[in-house]
């Protein structure tokens, strides 16, 4: 048997707190702790679950796209990058160009809000 609360308390037995036998519903942001109890009335400790919902977070990743396809060139090239997000905030893309993985601290290609796709400016590649 599993006994479960959605309060911030442990469940306390398996007589009163809810047993659970089916998905538990989160509806809105919720800590749920649980314990189990096996046939011969031994039981776990109380584990904690703690769901947030907001509809506001923004759980998706941008997406960046090349202008050109990536290859060799006999020539320099220009290179620039769409930078789409699904959601109506400011983003910012940073890159390298010497194979170093970005990071925040790394040169800002472009910031601004994202959500119809923002075109960089050109980089030399030479």
């Amino acid at each position: 048997m599993i006994a479960f609360t959605i309060r911030r308390t442990a469940p306390t037995s398996t007589t009163s707190s809810a047993l659970y036998t089916a998905g538990i519903p989160v509806t809105s942001s919720s800590t749920i702790k649980v314990f189990g109890v096996n046939a011969s009335g031994q039981a776990e400790n109380t584990v904690t679950f703690t769901y947030v919902i907001d509809p506001n977070a923004d759980t998706q990743s941008p997406t960046i796209t090349p202008n050109l396809p990536v290859g060799h060139s006999n020539t320099a090239v220009t290179v620039s990058f769409i930078v789409k997000d699904n959601k109506s905030a400011p983003t910012t893309s940073y890159y390298t160009v010497d194979g170093t993985e970005p990071s925040i601290n790394s040169q800002t290609y472009i910031s601004g809000d994202a959500s119809n796709g923002l075109t960089g400016p050109g980089i030399l590649i030479s």
